[in-house]
This record gives C-alpha cells, sequence and structure tokens, in this order.
C-alpha cells in the first residue's frame, strides 16, 4: 500500500494533479491511503470531493470523507483506492484539526488512518500554545487507538519530527528508535503506560543532493535551518516491519515538476512538497 500526504495550499491544480497520480497509482494494482490539507473549495465537502475523485482518478480513486477546519471548509481530506471502504464512520477531533477513521480492504481489515494538521507556527507561535495543542492532539489519539490495532497518522504537522511536539512523551510521542516504538511507556499524560508512534521521517534529516532538504523553506533571517520537515507519516509499532523502504520527499508527480530550478518547492502548486511510503499489509 501506498501512503500519501501533501498540504495543498488551497491549490486547485495540485489536487487534479495529486488525484491524477493517485488514479495511475490504483490501476497499477496498487492500494493507497491519501490525506490532503487545506483542500481548495471546490473539494470543500465529501460529496465534491468524491465526484472530482470519480472524474479525475481514472475510476480508481474515492474520497472516504472530508472534515471541515477552524478557518476554511474542507481543510482535511482523505482519499483511497476503490477497493478500501470505511469500516467505521469518520470522526473528527482536535478543533477539526483531525480526521479519523478505521478502514478495510478485502485482504486485510481494521487499519486506524489520521488525517491531521496542526496549528500553523505563526498562530500558535509560543511553545506553551504549541505544547497545549500537542497534548490535546496525542489525548485524542489515545482516546481513538484501539488495543492491537495498526494505526496511520500523516499530515502537516508544522514542526520537525525531533521537535518536542511531534516526539516528546507529552506530544505525538512519535520515536525515532525501532526498539524504544517497540516499548510501552509511563505518561502522566494518560495516566499509566503509553504506547509510542514510529516516525520514519528521521530518514529524511541527513543532508542529500539528490532531493529536496525537506517539505517547507522557512525563509526566514531568524532561522538557522531553512528546510523544515512538517510533513510527515507515522506508523504504529505493529506496521514497523511491514514497512517497505524510506518515505520519500515528491519534486515531481507524473511528468510535473513541483519545484523550482533552484530546488525549491513551486509555489504554483504548493509552499509544501507531498511525502509518500509504502508499506505492506
Amino acid at each position: 500500500m501506498l501512503l500519501f500526504t501533501w498540504n495543498l495550499n488551497e491549490n486547485e491544480s495540485s489536487l487534479r494533479l495529486a488525484l491524477d497520480h493517485l488514479g495511475q497509482v490504483a490501476n497499477s494494482g496498487t492500494e493507497f491511503l491519501a490525506t490532503f490539507q487545506e483542500l481548495p473549495t471546490i473539494a470543500s465537502s465529501t460529496e465534491k470531493a468524491r465526484e472530482l475523485a470519480a472524474k479525475l482518478g481514472h475510476g480508481g480513486v474515492d474520497c472516504l470523507g472530508v472534515v471541515s477546519g477552524e478557518r476554511a471548509p474542507g481543510r482535511l481530506g482523505l482519499f483511497s483506492s476503490m477497493g478500501i471502504s470505511i469500516k467505521e464512520p469518520m470522526s473528527s477531533g482536535a478543533s477539526n484539526r483531525m480526521a479519523m477513521v478505521t478502514v478495510r480492504s478485502a485482504s486485510w481489515s481494521d487499519l486506524q488512518v489520521i488525517a491531521f494538521h496542526a496549528a500553523d507556527r505563526r498562530n500558535a507561535g509560543a511553545e506553551y500554545a504549541r505544547g497545549a495543542s500537542a497534548v490535546l492532539s496525542r489525548v485524542e489519539v489515545e482516546k481513538y487507538w484501539k488495543i492491537n490495532h495498526a494505526m496511520v497518522i500523516m499530515g502537516d504537522f508544522n514542526a520537525d519530527p525531533y521537535t518536542p511536539e511531534v516526539s516528546a512523551r507529552q506530544g505525538m510521542f512519535a520515536v525515532r528508535d525501532r526498539l524504544e516504538a517497540m516499548r510501552s511507556w509511563k505518561s502522566s499524560l494518560v495516566g499509566g503506560p503509553m504506547r509510542p508512534l514510529y516516525n520514519p521521517m528521521w530518514h529524511l534529516l541527513p543532508e542529500s543532493s539528490e532531493r529536496p532538504g525537506g517539505t517547507y523553506l522557512l525563509n526566514s533571517q531568524d532561522q538557522g535551518i531553512r528546510w523544515r520537515l512538517c510533513d510527515q507519516i507515522l506508523v504504529s509499532p505493529n506496521l514497523i516491519s511491514r514497512l517497505d523502504g524510506s518515505p520519500e520527499i515528491m519534486s515531481k508527480l507524473l511528468k510535473t515538476t513541483l519545484v523550482t530550478r533552484r530546488g525549491f518547492p513551486s509555489r504554483q502548486y504548493s509552499d509544501h512538497l507531498p511525502v509518500q511510503l509504502r508499506v505492506n499489509l
């Protein structure tokens, strides 16, 4: 299965391109799950998104649901290949910054998926505000995550993998070490043992001349690190052995290049780059 996520920045052309890409994936016989943040108006409801998916996805793409956000309709959308169905109704949480659904196909069942869009750091600039938001998000995860079920969380975290709101036990608690991910840790957040998530995005942090340095470029004189890895895919420990390779930052979809000549995200499509990861279910 292919896992795919992209902050579209309300760009209609980007959504059309992404659905065309996913349609090609589906036609190749590969199942997929995709989450989008900041959907454009053309897909601001489940009905609109489903119609667009049917039109552009070569008959192989379906919309599982769209959740409206705080400032605009249709901020979160979850799409899948046609063979995947909803086992339990979609719900939302963390001020509609999460869309949660349990899905299944003919060959597997009980995969819990969360589409996520954390608060923008410009609107939650203080460390306390980001920490409080991370706590609320993890509490939602705890309430939704059933024992022994596999889980995937993907979207725009507006933070790097090493920041406390992503990695700490008072946040999403997504760790970089596979052995640590297999442990149960004590946490005051849940008043007892808490399961970590595994974050494979750490593989993308080392410097590379073969791919972009991250998914978002922060042009600020106050930051020594310009590239940020805001867009991430987290998995539950029971999916670690099923990961097929490392995650990819996509600088091209089909024949369309998503970066400028300097290798930066092209604002023609989005100020974010999509990421994808393969997992064997």
